[in-house]
């Protein structure tokens, strides 16, 4: 009995012997910081410009020393004796005489305190996502969660063997977040259509493409150049999804089909993450998907059929990886049917996946299939040929996303010239700290482990070419569609770079438990725990200050996203959907550009700019320019139109004469 306590109380020796270097200066300043943190914290929260003083360090109020004093030294005396408390119930139970040991354990188990003046300070809203201020403490808030052995989430990363199946509740973990993800964001997607915060411009325009799609007008479009998207680009795969869309047509539709569509990228993302990483860390990137900020942004900013490309960029290597080509294929062909310049995301995967000994062929053809592909589409679909095209009646330019590498009437040749023959100015363009703010928003909530994700990691290049070389401040912006070809890179590169990352020395990272000296397969298991914690503490304090998690004014779309309406806006949106419903299919709608939306799901819907004489015209007081409100007048003054119906700041005229049943009743 006596050499079976011995024996089980040996790792818990190695615990008591003194740590030295930086690891103990750790140690020390992270209990310090518990210490202090509930008291800081209490100080914040407790002034009534607590914000002001977080994020701009207002001046300080009459009586705020002794309040400093009070709060600090009231956390000191309570942490400390819980440190106190827990120490010395550890070293009863381990039997142990050296203090450092059961220290050490106190630390860890209160270390998630030091992290609370980082978590408030990251939690308070600030209007600019780009604040430097938010990224960092982020980052700090996180490291500090995960670097604790405190709580049932750092157990359960810890040691999944012992604490849960993780291999078989991981799956089912994830589509219960991924249920809920779902049921969240569709309704915050449905509340900035029915809140007007959705537009015509782009929900609306994709909405009338599906109702087009599903009625036989394959991509029509009346609200754009042409009367067809290919004017501006090609995506049949919005023929694939129209049968579903026509069980219930219309702007709610698409978006939900849209946020269920996105975040299902969880499923590759984890399935990805468990040939590198056990399924513990796997659910921390499955979920990770789903707090995402830029996931949030995409799926919540109208409808673009380039977001859809996310899910399939992850299941093409997935599918590369595994050498199923049959289910690669079928892959890829689906996410060449997203858009035409996917293809040039296809040709990198493959480029990828052809310098991997095993799919050397199937890259080449990758390549090869995709760039005949782009050629065939601009060649014989779309009516301009040119990579950017170039603007006039029937097609939309492209080139003035990258205006300062592509003088006025070039193309993409000048483009690829200015990159050959100005490295300097390319380099100056690409690291503007508005963009350098960017890529740290892209890497902070997965703690900047894809850049130790070796070969995966080349997947990101042309996702952060096209982005980062582009002039047009939305395009590098990280909470907007253009962002799909580059964040799902960064989840491929993410588990080998948790993988890498727990290979590194028994001191590259510290955590509460011990570092076995005799061999680093515990250390780089705690090492892979530690990394799958950030992630998962990262991803969600990111979600929540700058994501769509939480409310907060640092998400900010081209609209606001409301979490509830008013009275007055229920009552709106009621009235907007029932004038929508009693119109007859036929009947052809003039709609302002946030009332788009409600009326979009028929075969012709214009803009007040067009200045076309349809059925009925429905207008919103605030998107009506000078031009706008003249050619409204000239219509009532000429006789061939009347006011029919109003609420609010909504006017809907109808031509005289138009059938009882094509206008609403007044």
């Amino acid at each position: 009995m006596a050499a079976d306590a011995k024996q089980r109380d040996a790792p818990r020796e190695r615990e008591a012997r003194p740590h030295k270097g930086w690891d103990a200066g750790w140690r020390w300043l992270t209990l310090a910081g518990a210490l202090l943190g509930p008291g800081w914290a209490w100080l914040v929260l407790t002034r009534a410009s607590a914000e002001s003083f977080v994020t701009r360090n207002a001046p300080h109020a009459s009586g705020f020393l002794d309040q400093v004093l009070l709060g600090l030294v009231t956390s000191v005396v309570v942490v400390g004796a819980l440190v106190v408390w827990i120490a010395r119930a550890r070293s009863a139970r381990a039997s142990e005489v050296e203090w450092r040991g059961p220290l050490w354990f106190a630390e860890g188990c209160v270390r998630p305190l030091a992290a609370v003046p980082f978590v408030c300070a990251a939690l308070f809203d600030a209007e600019n996502i780009l604040d430097p201020g938010r990224i960092v403490n982020v980052l700090i808030g996180a490291l500090l969660l995960a670097s604790s052995s405190w709580g049932w989430c750092a157990r359960a990363l810890a040691a999944p063997r012992r604490v849960v199946n993780a291999a078989a509740v991981g799956p089912l973990s994830l589509l219960g977040a991924y249920l809920a993800a779902v049921i969240h964001f569709r309704r915050l997607a449905h509340l900035r259509i029915d809140s007007l915060n959705a537009r015509a411009f782009d929900l609306g325009i994709y909405d009338n493409i599906m109702h087009n799609t599903a009625h036989g007008h394959f991509l029509g479009c009346s609200l754009i150049k042409g009367g067809v998207h290919t004017s501006a680009h090609f995506d049949p795969v919005l023929a694939l999804l129209a049968p579903v869309y026509a069980l219930a047509p219309g702007a709610k539709t698409l978006v939900t089909m849209q946020v269920a569509w996105v975040l299902s990228g969880c499923l590759p993302a984890y399935l990805l993450a468990r040939r590198s990483v056990h399924a513990a860390a796997a659910l921390a990137v499955g979920i990770a998907w789903l707090c995402y900020p830029t996931v949030h942004g995409i799926i919540l900013h109208d409808f673009h059929s380039f977001a859809l490309v996310a899910p399939l960029f992850l299941w093409v290597v997935y599918f590369a990886e595994g050498r199923r080509w049959r289910a690669y294929l079928g892959a890829v062909v689906l996410a060449l049917l997203v858009r035409e310049d996917v293809a040039l995301c296809v040709m990198g995967i493959g480029v990828w996946v052809a310098l991997r000994e095993e799919g050397r062929v199937a890259g080449v053809l990758t390549v090869v299939a995709g760039a005949l592909y782009l050629l065939a589409v601009k060649l014989w679909v779309m009516p301009d040929p040119a990579l950017l095209m170039t603007n006039s009646d029937e097609v939309y330019a492209y080139a003035n996303r990258f205006r300062r590498l592509i003088p006025e009437g070039g193309g993409a040749t000048d483009a690829a010239v200015t990159l050959a023959t100005n490295p300097s100015f390319v380099t100056l363009h690409v690291l503007t700290s508005n963009k350098i703010a960017s890529m740290a928003l892209f890497l902070v909530p997965l703690v900047g482990l894809p850049l130790f994700g070796g070969a995966r990691l080349w997947l990101a290049l042309w996702g952060a070419t096209f982005i980062y070389l582009a002039s047009k401040t939305s395009v590098s912006y990280p909470l907007v569609h253009y962002a799909s070809v580059l964040y799902p890179a960064l989840f491929a590169a993410l588990p080998p770079g948790m993988r890498r990352f727990s290979t590194l020395g028994p001191r590259a990272v510290t955590t509460s438990a011990p570092v076995d000296s005799n061999g680093d397969g515990d250390g780089a298991r705690r090492r892979l725990a530690f990394a799958a914690r950030g992630v998962l503490f990262a991803s969600v304090l990111a979600g929540m200050s700058w994501g769509a998690l939480r409310p907060n004014k640092a998400f900010a779309l081209h609209t606001d996203t409301p979490w509830s309406l008013s009275e007055s806006e229920r009552a709106m949106a009621r009235w907007l959907w029932a004038t929508s419903a009693e119109l007859r299919p036929g009947t052809s709608v003039t709609a302002s550009n946030r009332l788009g939306p409600f009326f979009s799901s028929r075969r012709e819907l214009r803009l007040p700019g067009q200045q076309r004489q349809t059925d009925l015209i429905v207008v919103h007081k605030r998107d009506l320019g000078s031009v706008d409100r003249k050619w409204i007048q000239e219509l009532l003054a000429s006789d061939r139109y009347e006011r029919v119906d109003g609420m609010g700041e909504v006017t809907v005229y109808a031509r005289v004469g138009v059938p009882a049943d094509q206008a609403p009743p007044p």
